[in-house]
């Protein structure tokens, strides 16, 4: 039987984004790729993994140590060499480096693809400050500096380095970042915010304030997401059949609109959603967005 022939046993579904070889363990073991005897020896590697890393910590008195910091370590440890280990082909693949791949090897490859990942996210950052919208609020202005302090403090060379940590992410994205933890959550945060940002950049900044202001003068103090906003009321005019540029529907039309949604279910909305997406870049002469396109279909509309 050939490689493509072979099933793979793991579902990557049941893996855990944040916790990833606690998980790849608990699933390569039931499936029996891994032995008491492998994870056995894991588990030991990962002790003195964690030995070291007290030794940097506390510059060889490892006596000193506190339980939580000896906790934060080992999960920054896990973290990494997590990392290496979803960069595998398949779980199943990832499982067999598990086993055969001493733990410290394994660390050292998620190091190295942590600097690749930490140069991806400050260019990211970059890009997202670079094209930050004029309508906003306080709370994306508080979340992006404390990303920026975030991302210049990430240093893997530092003995008290968290891998794990995040960052506070006050600004909530329409689709929130979820089961990651790290430079992975950060990259994903900002690579959701740059998307949004862009759809907010096809219409006036009037137009957009306006809609904001219908949840009051202080708007940029209320935890609200600008682009789920902007978005609702794009495609409550594309549904409308009126042109979604000034995000602008009149009273009689957005009444019309109520009456024949309200008898629709949730799945029915959602078509109907994704439609009016669809129509809205046709209109604008733009690619459609898959994160925006999922985001559109959970609107309420």
């Amino acid at each position: 039987m050939s490689e493509l022939e072979k099933l793979a046993l793991i579902d990557a579904e049941r893996l855990s984004g944040e916790f990833y070889v606690e998980s790849l363990i608990r699933e390569a073991a039931a499936h029996g790729l891994l032995s008491d005897g492998d994870v056995e020896g894991v588990q030991l590697g990962c002790i003195d993994l964690l030995s070291r890393g007290i030794d940097d910590y506390t510059l060889g008195d490892s006596s000193s140590v506190r339980v939580e910091i000896a906790q934060s370590i080992m999960s920054s440890n896990l973290y990494t060499i997590g990392l290496r280990l979803k960069a595998f082909r398949t779980p199943d693949d990832a499982a067999d480096a598990l086993r055969s791949t001493p733990v410290k090897t394994l660390f050292d490859g998620g190091r190295e693809l942590l600097y690749g990942k930490i140069a991806h996210t400050k260019s990211l950052y970059a890009r997202v400050l670079t094209d930050a919208p004029r309508v906003k609020t306080l709370a994306y202005d508080t979340t992006l500096a404390d990303i920026g302090r975030f991302i210049g403090a990430y240093n893997p060379h530092h003995p008290k380095f968290a891998a794990h940590s995040v960052p506070t992410a006050d600004y909530p994205l329409c689709d929130p970042v979820t089961d990651l933890a790290g430079i992975e959550f950060v990259a994903r945060y900002l690579e959701n915010l740059r998307r949004e940002n862009a759809f907010c950049a096809l219409f006036a900044d009037a137009d957009i304030n306006r809609v904001m202001s219908s949840f009051g003068a202080d708007y940029r103090e209320l935890p609200l997401n600008v682009f789920e906003q902007v978005l609702t009321a794009a495609i409550k005019c594309a549904l409308a059949g009126r042109g979604a540029r000034t995000l602008s529907l009149p009273a009689n039309a957005a009444a019309a609109l109520r009456r024949e949604l309200s008898g629709k279910s949730r799945d029915e909305k959602a078509a109907l959603n994704a439609a009016a997406y669809a129509r809205l870049c046709e209109d604008f002469g733009v690619e459609c967005d898959a994160y925006v396109a999922r985001c559109a279909t959970v609107v309420d509309s």
